[in-house]
């Protein structure tokens, strides 16, 4: 379970212009603790899920694992609405249980599912 210890309070950086003169959205950066056992969880093998995590939420998430031996890990959510980091911490949380459910079972959030049909004499090229 997601360990809160420290008060976190949304960070909200100031709009910037980009290269083309538009104004961008403020930046809302929420930080967390983790327990350490279940940053592998998160992070998931080469990062793969924690990239699925963030293309289901739209919001960036890091997780600081330069803490002291044995202390919680920071986790920082960042994205331009408070309703993604929102869906992120949610998936998170649903990802530190006991009964972890399959990434699949999770909400899509903003990630697009297609299906499609592959020829058997292709599949040895996508794979």
């Amino acid at each position: 379970i997601v360990a809160t210890k420290m008060p976190m309070t949304p960070v909200i950086t100031e709009s910037v212009e980009s290269s083309s003169g538009e104004k961008t959205s403020p930046i809302l950066e929420e930080k967390d603790e983790i327990l350490s056992h279940y940053v592998g969880r998160i992070i998931g093998k080469g990062g793969e899920t924690i990239r699925d995590l963030q293309a289901r939420s739209g919001c960036h998430i890091d997780v600081n694992q330069n803490v002291e031996p044995g202390a919680p890990k920071i986790i920082t959510y960042c994205g331009r609405m408070q309703e993604d980091i929102d869906l992120a911490k949610q998936l998170v949380a649903m990802l530190c249980t006991e009964d972890t459910p399959d990434r699949a079972e999770l909400p899509l959030g903003r990630a697009l599912m297609k299906r499609i049909q592959v020829p058997n004499s292709a599949i040895r090229r996508i794979i």
